[in-house]
């Protein structure tokens, strides 16, 4: 390009930027009102920044809990089914009133559990690891219908795995979200619905172990798993009472543990297994085993549900503060915003008004009134005929 080209481009683009002199005084009024509501409005962004991230914060955490909720309703819609189908499998073995019906009603209330389940997994996005977490537990729940169908006829024990891994897998779900809590005391009560979850598992294993003993045979094989569960069991009720002695949890157990008084035969049968060896004839009231271990299950379902309705009562006074909050954060910015533009444009304007007055009262001088007065003193107006120099001298003292 040639040089000439060069400076008239540069020259061009120089032009189209203006010194900061050679701007308008209304311009110059105008960015410096424009700065501080500029910086005003970047303070506000930022604030309602947060506001709205913690917002969605509290938003993910209710519908976290609320999954939850639906997760330890199918949990426990499993557990149902997977200790009916167990005495299906071991009720020749057993003096135990049961038929297909109580089955079907299991199958019946899991897939109603399990349909509510699907819907609120389609609007849950709040967490990656627990949409992976349910995707590995679609694998054992859809193996359901193998073991359904076997259940007319071949169903064994290794049809009961499925429950097992179905339950283990959203279990974990459960422990995930124990992670994401915000606050100390969500964090504690879904701690709590974990480790009462974990505990009543380990319980509802120990039913379908039981089913699978003779009365007055020793354990053999059976004595390892049984001492393994029983033992996860008392692990997680004894973290389960470590944190809620402070009294942050407000329910507790009653005297005698889970179940109390109607879960006794189910507390003694496990002491009297922990206090023996493998090879020792123990013996086995099935019935009234089945019956104590309802009751504890049963009594872990309703603690389970009042913590999980505790949370929810938090996280929604959580969620309503927040959004509170934000919709008055929102209400004083946009008024204050509001009130800062109106007294920009009241300073500017009446700034600018006294400078167009002052331009008008010159603009009036130079063409009107400073015309007229040189006009006057050259035709010797008000100067009694004389000349200047004569009307000078005259008036001059001496």
């Amino acid at each position: 390009m040639p040089a000439g080209d060069h400076n008239g481009v540069a020259g061009h683009s120089r032009s189209r930027f203006k010194r900061p002199t050679t701007l308008r005084i209304r311009t110059k009024l105008a960015l410096m009102l424009l700065i501080p509501l500029l910086a005003l409005t970047g303070i506000a962004s930022v604030r309602l920044a947060d506001s709205a991230q913690e917002a969605a914060s509290a938003a993910r955490i209710f519908d976290m809990v609320q999954l939850n909720g639906d997760i330890t309703n199918v949990i426990r819609a499993l557990q149902h089914e997977r200790s009916q189908a167990a005495i299906q499998v071991y009720r020749q073995d057993m003096d135990l009133s049961s038929s297909t019906g109580g089955l079907e009603e299991a199958v019946a209330s899991s897939d109603a559990f399990l349909e509510t389940l699907r819907s609120t997994r389609e609007d849950f996005t709040a967490d990656d690891e627990i949409i992976a977490l349910l995707e590995l537990a679609d694998k054992p729940l859809s193996r359901l219908n193998v073991v359904r169908d076997a259940a007319e006829g071949t169903l064994s024990t290794v049809h009961l795995t499925v429950y097992n891994a179905a339950v283990s897998r959203l279990s974990a779900v459960i422990e995930r979200s124990v992670d994401l809590a915000d606050t100390a005391d969500l964090s504690r009560s879904l701690r709590a619905v974990s480790l009462l979850t974990t505990a009543d598992e380990s319980s509802e294993r120990l039913r379908v172990l039981t089913l699978e003993l003779e009365d007055g045979k020793p354990l053999d094989a059976a004595y390892r798993p049984f001492m393994a569960l029983n033992a996860a069991r008392d692990l997680a009720l004894e973290e389960y009472r470590r944190i809620s002695a402070d009294g942050h949890l407000a329910t507790t157990f009653e005297y005698g543990g889970l179940g109390s008084q109607e879960a006794r035969p189910a507390n003694t049968f496990e002491r009297s297994v922990s206090t023996s060896r493998s090879n020792e004839p123990m013996r086995v009231d099935h019935t009234a085993l089945m019956g104590a271990y309802d009751a504890r299950h049963d009594a872990t379902g309703t603690v389970i549900n009042t913590l999980l309705d505790q949370t929810v009562e938090r996280t929604e006074v959580i969620q309503d503060g927040v959004f509170q909050r934000v919709t008055i954060e929102v209400a004083t910015v946009l008024v204050t915003l509001a009130l800062a533009v109106l007294i920009a444009l009241w300073l500017g304007r009446s700034v600018t008004l006294g400078l167009r007055r002052l331009r008008e009262s010159a603009h009036r001088i130079a063409t009107r009134e400073l015309p007229t007065a040189v006009r006057q003193v050259d035709e010797h107006e008000d100067l009694a005929g004389l000349t200047p120099e004569e009307f000078a001298d005259q008036t001059t003292p001496r």
